[in-house]
């Protein structure tokens, strides 16, 4: 069996666009009667991970609608809705979680956040730049997720890794600032 990750349903002028990644090597987008629109292969095989990576929809990096496609092969990828490729950037290991936009600030761009397997967490620029990134020094399999974890007012990096089951929490610089047990949360 493939994996497929859950969709993502953009309005695209009025009309349904739902894409979807498949064994975390092939977008597909599919328009709102479920026929295929186009299907991109992006690497050879399909993924051996437990999940594949919803594909992003955002607005925040660029003037427009981008499409941003996490892959089992590493590559971070953002695209026009029509599938056409602004850039691609190699994080170094497979991606099995949805990367998060950090919104600008008043010092610099809005950064897309992104974790591979290998725990190595990037901040990439609107232009497709690695602007900073850090080691978490363990495997990563879920999504990037931001939230305002220390009530500044500002938005931290959470990601969970799966073999240590601990949550990172890391600042807009990519400082580490904690590091908690999963039962520490949800307790």
């Amino acid at each position: 069996p493939m994996l497929m990750s859950a969709p993502t349903i953009v309005d695209d002028g009025g009309s349904a666009a739902v894409f979807v990644n498949l064994g975390g090597t092939r977008l597909v987008r599919l328009d709102g009667d479920g026929a295929v629109v186009f299907e991109q292969q992006f690497a050879d095989g399909h993924a051996t991970g437990r999940r594949a990576a919803q594909p992003l929809c955002t607005s925040e990096l660029s003037d427009r609608a981008e499409l941003v496609f996490a892959g089992h092969d590493g590559m971070l990828r953002v695209l026009d809705l029509d599938g056409k490729a602004r850039w691609n950037l190699d994080v170094g290991a497979r991606i099995m979680g949805v990367p998060a936009v950090m919104p600008a600030s008043a010092d610099e761009p809005p950064m897309l956040v992104c974790a591979a397997g290998n725990g190595r967490v990037v901040y990439v620029t609107p232009g497709g730049e690695i602007a900073r990134e850090h080691s978490l020094g363990t495997a990563v399999e879920g999504s990037v997720v931001l939230a305002d974890a220390d009530g500044d007012g500002a938005p931290e990096v959470l990601v969970g890794t799966s073999r240590t089951l601990r949550t990172h929490v890391l600042d807009r610089s990519g400082q580490e600032i904690a590091r908690l047990p999963y039962g520490a949360i949800w307790s």
